[in-house]
């Protein structure tokens, strides 16, 4: 849940391409270069000298991946989440709608979503901020 919010690009990139490929971390895609008569793109082959910036990746290491992905029924319960904040809680049936580990599951969604919001807040301050620090 964290990497999607927090690091959507990162989300995009798999480990195993990410050792052979140089990627550009912002947009989560491949850099690539023109080459050719064509001037085709091509991606960027890391070369074999380079290591994958892992240290540097919120995913940490391609042991340490699986544990920030979401697994089929954590993505079950992110698409229930968003259709029940989309349709103010009509999407869920009775048992949903009283149901104790649905309930849990939601708050913690929903507090991953608070906290990203109140990032996203301080960060517009600061911005908007920062030319009165600069004179």
């Amino acid at each position: 849940m964290k990497l999607i919010l927090f690091h959507s690009a990162h989300a995009k990139i798999d480990c195993q391409d990410c050792q052979k490929y140089i990627y550009d971390f912002d947009k989560g895609e491949r850099r690539t270069y023109k080459s050719g008569p064509q001037r085709e793109e091509r991606p960027m082959v890391r070369p074999k000298s380079t290591p994958p910036p892992c240290h540097k990746c919120p995913l940490e290491s391609p042991e340490k991946a699986h544990k920030h992905r979401l697994n089929d029924r954590n993505v079950k319960t992110f698409i229930l989440y968003h259709r029940s904040k989309s349709t103010n809680g009509l999407y869920l049936n009775g048992a949903e709608r009283t149901d104790p580990i649905v309930a849990r599951n939601f708050s913690i969604i929903d507090s991953f979503y608070r906290r990203k919001d109140s990032i996203d807040l301080a960060s517009e301050i600061a911005q908007q901020l920062a030319p009165f620090f600069m004179k």
